[in-house]
């Protein structure tokens, strides 16, 4: 009666029949008890957890309670009435009975309710044996709760018992996954020294937990890849924890297997070394293990990021004799190894070819296309996006950026407009790059109304605290070529009122415009300025400012930028000396044009 109310959706019922039972002095078995435990969490789910009276909630000062896939901390957990009057009951729940209701909490995953279980039954004197702390430390460590499944981990070894070699996979592999490389390590020689072999599976998360991008490719994340891997670059890389772990993974028993061997590949392809990476491959093969066109597709995007086609192809090759089928990643690696050598032709062989396999191109695959065409002609990237539309590909911001981009190197004005049009009516957000573009456009071409135009609409739709000081810079630059210092001095001032970072050549170049407008007084102001900034001024900016002050005329000026060029401790260009020696000879300065001449001899400009 119990059960079919309980799996009838009636915990009133069931409860009333509990207690009933409870008063004739009646046990009710173990899957009564886990059914009552079940159908009270479900009812308790359903009603967003509110809060039970007092006489029928147990405190416990470090319980859990759920919030979604994580485990949450809380000061009391709400349990079903049904216990408490089990409590005081004339009968009680014997060890057995504790052991079944743990492992059934935690076979449903169950962390809070297996960890409830578990503390109910030390109360009443249970002494647990190994097998049954692992399984809650597995359901502890499954949830992400890394610290109270170490805990339980800690306890199993000091009990009797066989222990579970699982819980301690869980416990390194959601350690590993979530970057917590020390405690994963640790809990991998733990295992170790117990006795037990680590899985493969636990050595390779351990193994991946070093490199992300790794982690990140396999799940097709390619933003957090490229992240993942700028981090990894920054900091050296560490490739060489690939090696390492494999030996002590070799050490401990672990058996490499295929995905072992392809982080291993992925790894030395990642920094460049080939070499390694096909010396891995063979170590795979004498290891019997057969690759998979996941470990073909690898090889073939190192060659590809090294932009050696030659290699790319010849491991297709291999592919194909292996008897292995390339899939829709294979042919993307292969044309952008193509792109990479700079041969769109054969990128497009390569497109024709997969397509006559029987692939299927997808977005990832056209937009490829488009990029690497983009970088070719602009007729060349106006033809793959068409045919990216003719497949039922909407085009996406990359695409329209991208077409921009390449209107903006290789056509007209009109053509780069006309395309800004197109993105904009089709809802695609112009990206602050793009305008970087469209603006060093205008600043190429002089044409400072237009450049004027678009900075606003940087202003007004990207950002422009996204737009790189360099942008700023050839803006200033032009306008001060054109219109001498009031325009540059506009193009700064807005810059300033729009919070845009400005950097120690942004200053130079206004000092510069000074100096060719013959206003040596007006160019020291602004290197004061990026001196009270704390923006210094590399040798490229010092070169230009005395080559400024030449082209204006003024050799006073020219040898006071140089004087504090060498004050910071910068040599500057022998162009530089020589520029200052044929200004010496023109003013009739022989000595001053001599000794200039001399200085730059012996930095290496003969002529």
């Amino acid at each position: 009666v119990i059960l079919a109310a309980a799996r009838g959706g009636d915990p009133a019922a069931a409860e009333y029949w509990f207690g009933t039972a409870a008063l004739e002095d009646v046990r009710p078995s173990p899957q009564c008890l886990a059914e009552l435990m079940k159908v009270a969490r479900e009812e308790s789910d359903s009603t967003a957890r509110e809060e039970l009276p007092e006489d029928i909630a147990i405190e416990r000062a470090d319980a859990f309670t759920y919030e979604g896939p994580q485990i949450k901390e809380s000061a009391n957990v709400d349990q079903p009435g049904w216990l408490v009057e089990l409590e005081s009951a004339p009968m009680k729940l014997d060890f057995g009975t504790y052991q079944y209701l743990v492992e059934k909490a935690a076979f449903n995953n169950d962390a809070s309710a297996a960890e409830c279980w578990l503390r109910q039954g030390l109360k009443m004197g249970f002494e647990p044996p190994a097998k049954t702390w692992c399984r809650v430390a597995e359901v502890a460590a499954s949830r992400g709760n890394l610290d109270k499944a170490e805990k339980w981990l800690e306890q199993a070894l000091k009990s009797t018992g066989d222990l579970n070699p699982v819980a301690f996979d869980a416990l390194i592999t959601a350690a590993a996954r979530a970057g917590r490389k020390a405690l994963a390590e640790k809990w991998f020689d733990r295992k170790a020294e117990a006795g037990l072999r680590p899985s493969v599976l636990a050595l390779n998360e351990i193994i991946l937990s070093w490199y992300p991008s790794l982690k990140y490719q396999a799940a097709s994340d390619k933003a957090a890849a490229a992240a993942a891997a700028a981090k990894e670059e920054a900091s050296g890389g560490n490739w060489e924890f690939a090696e390492y772990w494999l030996e002590k993974g070799v050490k401990a028993g672990v058996e490499p297997d295929e995905v072992t061997f392809n982080i291993l590949i992925n790894s030395a392809a990642k920094k460049g070394d080939m070499a390694s990476a096909e010396r891995w491959f063979q170590e795979m093969l004498s290891a019997s293990i057969k690759p998979t066109i996941v470990c073909y597709t690898i090889l073939i995007n190192g060659a590809a990021a090294n932009a050696d086609l030659e290699t790319a192809e010849r491991w297709y090759e291999r592919a194909v004799e292996s008897g292995e089928v390339p899939d829709i990643t294979t042919y993307n690696s292969l044309i952008t190894a193509a792109g990479r050598a700079g041969e769109l032709a054969v990128a497009e062989r390569w497109f024709d070819k997969a397509v006559e396999a029987g692939i299927k191109p997808d977005r990832t695959l056209m937009g490829t296309l488009v990029v690497m065409a983009a970088d070719v002609s602009f007729e060349a990237a106006e033809k793959w996006l068409q045919r990216t539309s003719a497949l039922g590909f909407k085009p996406n911001a990359r695409s329209y950026n991208e077409m921009i981009a390449s209107a903006a190197k290789f056509s007209d004005l009109s053509t780069l407009e006309k395309w800004l049009r197109k993105a904009k009516s089709s809802g695609v957000t112009v990206t602050a790059d793009t305008y970087t573009t469209l603006l060093e456009v205008a600043a190429r071409k002089r044409d400072l109304p237009l450049a004027e135009r678009w900075f606003k609409a940087a202003v007004d739709e990207a950002g422009l605290e996204l737009l790189s000081p360099n942008t700023v810079n050839a803006l200033i630059s032009t306008a001060g070529k054109a219109g001498g210092p009031p325009f540059a001095r506009f193009w700064y001032d807005e810059a300033m009122r729009y919070g845009v970072q400005l950097d120690g050549c942004t200053y130079s170049i206004l000092a510069g415009v000074d100096l060719r407008a013959g206003d040596a007084s007006a160019a020291r102001a602004w290197l004061e300025r990026a001196r009270g900034a704390g923006l210094p001024l590399n040798e490229g900016s010092y070169s230009n400012l005395c080559h400024s002050a030449i082209e204006g005329g003024d050799l006073a000026a020219a040898r006071y930028c140089l004087s504090q060029a060498k004050k910071a401790g910068l040599a500057l260009a022998p162009s530089t000396c020589a520029g200052l020696a044929a200004a010496a000879a023109q003013a009739g300065g022989a000595r001053e044009a001599e000794a200039w001449y001399e200085e730059a001899k012996e930095q290496g400009q003969s002529q």
